[in-house]
Order: C-alpha cells, then structure tokens, then sequence
C-alpha cells in the first residue's frame, strides 16, 4: 500500500512538473507584450492623440500624424496607459 501511494505521488509530481515546463516556453499573452502588434480602429481623434478601441478596449493613444475615425491602426508601443499606434 505504502509503494503503490508513493509510485502515485511520484507520478503525479513528475506529471506537475512537466506541465510547469511546457508552461514557461509559451508566449507572454498580457501586459505589453501581448499589445504591441494588436491591430484596433480609431474612434475619435485630435491632432496627434485620440481614443482607438484595442481587443475591445478603449485606450488613449497618440500617432505622429493626425488619423481620422475608423481607420485601422496598429499598436507599436505603449507608454504606460497610452498606447503608440501606427496606421495599419
């Protein structure tokens, strides 16, 4: 009874363990990393900033020319909550 518990303790450790190391090769999929890429559209704009929806949120964001409503962007930065969008 004690082998069989201990052979099924070590077996699920193992088990644990190899998912632990899958796990860390995976992509970052949050923070910064997972925006800088992201396509959204711009929703209102004046000048060099604006509001532009991102994965379904809402977000300040500047550019280094003026884009007007609708159009498509994409994020190259961010800038702690503003985001640095490019015309897609």
């Amino acid at each position: 009874m004690v082998a069989a518990a201990t052979v099924l303790t070590a077996a699920l450790l193992l088990l644990v363990l190899a998912m632990l190391l899958r796990s860390r090769k995976r992509p970052v999929v949050t923070g910064k990393e997972a925006l800088v890429g992201a396509e959204g559209e711009a929703l209102a704009w004046d000048g060099e900033e604006g509001r532009v929806r991102v994965r379904g949120e809402i977000w300040r964001a500047r550019s280094s020319g003026a884009l007007n409503p609708g159009t498509r962007v994409k994020v190259i930065d961010r800038d702690g909550l503003v985001l640095v969008v490019a015309p897609a």
